[in-house]
């Protein structure tokens, strides 16, 4: 036994021990509970507001997505970006940069397959790899998918719904896969647009870099704002 001074015996210290809760999955896409099948199909957001939605798809580009966050950040715009899964896990430092530009990182499948050619478990790999590799780099979950090409079957909206995802095409296509005059690249682009439209580009190409500054200083003359797909989305 052992006596305190006043001769009494001692309390032993209690030991309590500290239970963790557990961590429970909230996303589908990390193991969590379907979201609710309702993914809407969005093309473009029309508003009273002088405002678009600037987007590149098939990135991360070494060589050229630098380029267009430079352009980005000199216009003081801000863009949604639809990532390939392969390319986003061999270049998360890219995707990280961009985030922390302020730019959203949104999901563009993982090997550019057409989902018209995908059963639903490849479907929901694509869709879960990118996002998991998105998560990775940025520390954000995204929520806009943009299928490769614009395809889908019918049968994709409610699934890609229940893996909290909204499916984000366009209504101005750059074109810039086989412009190559970026000055009429933009011209063309910058006469398309319209409030709530939502372009698309490639930070994969170069003519897309070159044309860049020329498209932002022409929406800017005409007066208008170039957000994210998500801020357009939520200005009504």
């Amino acid at each position: 036994m052992i006596l305190a001074r006043s001769g009494t015996p001692a309390r032993r210290p209690v030991t309590r021990q500290v239970f963790q809760p557990a961590v429970v999955p909230t996303h589908p896409c990390e193991g969590g509970a379907p979201k609710e099948p309702d993914a809407r199909e969005v093309f473009s957001h029309p508003t009273a507001s002088k405002r678009v939605a600037l987007t590149f798809d098939d990135g991360p580009s070494r060589e050229n997505t630098p380029r267009v966050l430079k352009a980005l950040r000199r216009a003081e715009a801000h863009a949604t970006f639809f990532v390939l899964g392969d390319r986003a896990e061999r270049m998360p430092d890219l995707l990280a940069a961009a985030h922390e530009d302020g730019h959203e990182i949104a999901n563009h499948g993982f090997s550019h397959t057409s989902m018209r050619s995908l059963w639903k478990s490849q479907i929901r790999d694509e869709v879960c790899r990118t996002h998991r590799a998105i998560v990775a780099a940025t520390g954000q979950a995204p929520a806009l998918l943009r299928p490769p090409f614009g395809r889908y079957a019918p049968s994709a909206v409610p699934l890609v719904g229940g893996l909290g995802y909204d499916l984000v095409l366009w209504s101005v296509d750059a074109a810039d896969w086989k412009a190559r005059e970026p000055a009429a690249m933009a011209k063309r682009v910058v006469q398309a647009a319209r409030p709530g439209s939502i372009i698309l580009m490639h930070d994969r190409e170069a003519s897309s870099a070159e044309a860049l500054p020329m498209i932002l200083a022409g929406l800017k003359r005409r007066g208008f704002e170039v957000v994210t797909v998500s801020a357009l989305l939520e200005w009504d």
